[in-house]
């Protein structure tokens, strides 16, 4: 802090935690995220298929585009992008599609709200079996969502 700075007025705890609480109407630079990551993807896709890109430096691509899609996924999973839940849901539908086109978005917050409620109790958190793989954890990551449809 500088010198000729002043120090905000302090606010009252409570209504500070409160208003950290309260949804956004749109959590743009989520769904920013997510829109740049879903062009991105399917864009890559397709340079791949018409040979304008090796398949390989595609795969890189759309891995890191994967990664950071996980982030709207997960924020729409825990309904926090729009301040309407039916919003949340078709956005997570829209962003959980572009993940795993064959998997359901409500099974997934299904199974990740099971995670929170029984974080590290290893036979009722689906997430469990994660912290034992080690490396295995990286394979894992191409059958994750199977691994919570049995769990």
């Amino acid at each position: 802090m500088f010198a000729n700075e002043t120090l905000p007025p302090q606010q009252d705890d409570e209504a500070l935690f409160q208003s950290l609480k309260k949804k956004p109407a749109v959590a743009w630079p989520t769904v920013i995220m997510a829109l740049v990551c879903i062009a991105t993807f399917y864009y890559v896709i397709y340079l791949g298929i018409t040979d304008q890109i090796s398949l390989w430096l595609g795969c890189l691509i759309n891995c890191v585009a994967g990664y950071y899609l996980f982030s709207p996924a997960h924020d729409s999973l825990h309904r926090a992008v729009f301040y309407n839940n039916r919003l949340n849901d078709v956005f997570g539908i829209f962003v959980v599609n572009a993940l795993t086109p064959y998997a359901s978005m409500h099974l997934f917050r299904l199974m990740h709200m099971r995670h929170h409620r029984f974080a590290n109790e290893p036979e009722l958190d689906p997430d469990h079996f994660s912290s034992k793989l080690g490396w295995g954890l990286v394979s894992s990551w191409f059958f994750w969502d199977m691994l919570y449809g049995v769990r």
